[in-house]
């Protein structure tokens, strides 16, 4: 931009958010009678005609308001060979506090002469850094553990013999300055010498946490990751453990972002062949995979009774990272009897590792009885004739065989008219009489599934089935 004779100038430029470190670099050249007076700059980019002194109302200082006399004078450095005089003007040293403002155009101040300007340039100088203070609360059980504490991927200090007492948490606080400021999210301690001293006892080391600036995050968090933590029915597996203790070579990452996700039972009711010999209840994991979690779960009776009809148990369902589906797996007894489906429950009580867990909180499992039901033999006068006869019922056809003895041999008949044996009946505990008195020999049954009791009525060649109110004793 080149000016002849004009005291007054403005430039546009890009929309710019001036803040308190910004500053203009300008380079200006004049002949010998030309020199730069003053720089200012508009934020409302209000046009004005170049040649004539603005308004004060229209010439600003970057969001410090209106100022008299428009100028913020200026001073260059020592002229480059070719005349040109470098300026840097602190424009933002006019902002309030933390304001900022949007700058639209430059405005120049010469007397006489040509003049003429290049390399004008907008641009921001970051802060000037300030170091952080770190303390990190750490104890040895041995007096030889080794720690390394991580900055941002780069290890940043070394701290030997960790002193203190983990067992009794007498903590120990090691201290390192670092130049910049420093996130919590961008710290690691790392525990790098596991194994035994000399004398054989294993090293581990305790972390109470760890300070920046002055503000104290707990190794207990649920945002720390560990990679060296030991847990029963576990083992060592990455995670959000919440846990102070490093028992191998590993870290713990403060501020970690890893989402663990939400573990559920897949579903509210399961069934189970008897014969299968194993229940698998399914889990599922949603909304995150990171790290390792586990679910705690364990049996509960109901109608089939742990240790009879499944094996009772408790434990873990254990998920490792990246994967989002396991099951729970309960053995199942087969007792080669018939009998009636019952169930049991598995009940999820809580997780390790920052998951959460969703409802259903139990599952009932119904074991399915496949066994093929025995038959049932009795004897008595069932037609009235004074001859023994010969039942037999049989639970999977649902029907009656008498054995009649005719005195020219024995003759078998079916009486039917019976409900089917199932899941609402299943017949037992026969005792043979005539209940009815009428000289035929009936049938006092109990049916297992409701605990109820029936009268068998035999007529002629048609049994009936008459419910009682009360067992015989």
């Amino acid at each position: 931009m080149t000016q002849t004779g004009v005291v007054y100038q403005s430039l546009p430029v890009p929309s710019y958010t001036v803040t308190s470190s910004s500053v203009l670099e300008l380079e200006f050249k004049a002949d010998a009678i030309g020199y730069l007076h003053a720089v200012g700059w508009d934020v409302d980019d209000t046009p004005w005609n170049d040649g004539s002194q603005p308004s004060n109302t229209k010439f600003r200082s970057a969001g410090a308001g209106v100022l008299p006399n428009s100028y913020q004078s200026v001073a260059g450095g020592a002229p480059a060979s070719d005349g040109y005089v470098k300026y840097v003007v602190p424009i933002g040293a006019a902002l309030s506090g933390s304001s900022t403002a949007t700058l639209t155009r430059i405005f120049f101040n010469t007397s006489g002469g040509a003049s003429s300007f290049r390399n004008v340039v907008l641009k921001d100088f970051p802060p000037p850094t300030r170091p952080s203070t770190l303390e990190v609360r750490a104890a040895g059980v041995t007096g030889e553990e080794e720690l390394e504490l991580v900055i941002g991927g780069q290890v940043a200090a070394t701290f030997s013999n960790i002193g203190g007492n983990a067992y009794a948490g007498d903590f120990q606080s090691l201290f390192h300055t670092f130049a910049a400021p420093v996130d919590i999210g961008d710290v690691v301690v790392r525990y790098v010498n596991d194994g035994n001293t000399a004398g054989g006892v294993d090293r581990n080391v305790r972390i109470d946490g760890v300070g920046v600036d002055g503000v104290f995050h707990e190794a207990e968090a649920v945002d720390v990751f560990s990679t060296g933590t030991w847990l029963e029915g576990i083992g060592v597996m990455p995670g959000l453990w919440q846990q102070e203790w490093l028992h191998t070579n590993g870290d713990l990452q403060f501020g970690s972002a890893a989402a663990p996700g939400v573990l559920a039972l897949g579903t509210a009711l399961a069934s189970v062949n008897e014969s299968a010999g194993t229940a698998s209840i399914p889990v599922v994991r949603t909304g995150g995979s990171d790290g390792t979690v586990a679910l705690r779960y364990t049996t509960a009776n109901a109608a089939a009774i742990a240790g009879s009809d499944f094996a009772e148990g408790s434990g873990w369902v254990i998920f490792g990272p990246g994967d989002t589906s396991k099951s729970i797996i309960v053995g199942i007894t087969s007792d080669k009897t018939y009998e009636p489906s019952e169930t049991f429950q598995v009940i999820v009580e809580h997780a390790l590792g920052g998951a959460a867990v969703n409802a259903p909180h139990a599952v009932t499992v119904a074991i399915l009885d496949d066994d093929e039901p025995e038959g049932k033999v009795a004897a008595g006068d069932f037609n009235g004739d004074h001859r023994p006869d010969g039942l037999y019922f049989d639970p999977a056809a649902g029907t009656l065989s008498v054995v009649a003895d005719l005195g020219l041999g024995y003759d078998q008949s079916v009486w039917g008219n019976l409900p089917s044996a199932g899941a609402a009946f299943h017949w037992t505990d026969f005792t043979v009489g005539d209940f009815h008195g009428d000289g035929r020999d009936d049938v006092l049954v109990r049916n297992s599934v409701d605990d109820t009791w029936s009268l068998i009525v035999g007529e002629s060649s048609v049994f009936h089935v008459v419910p009682v109110d009360v067992a015989p004793a």
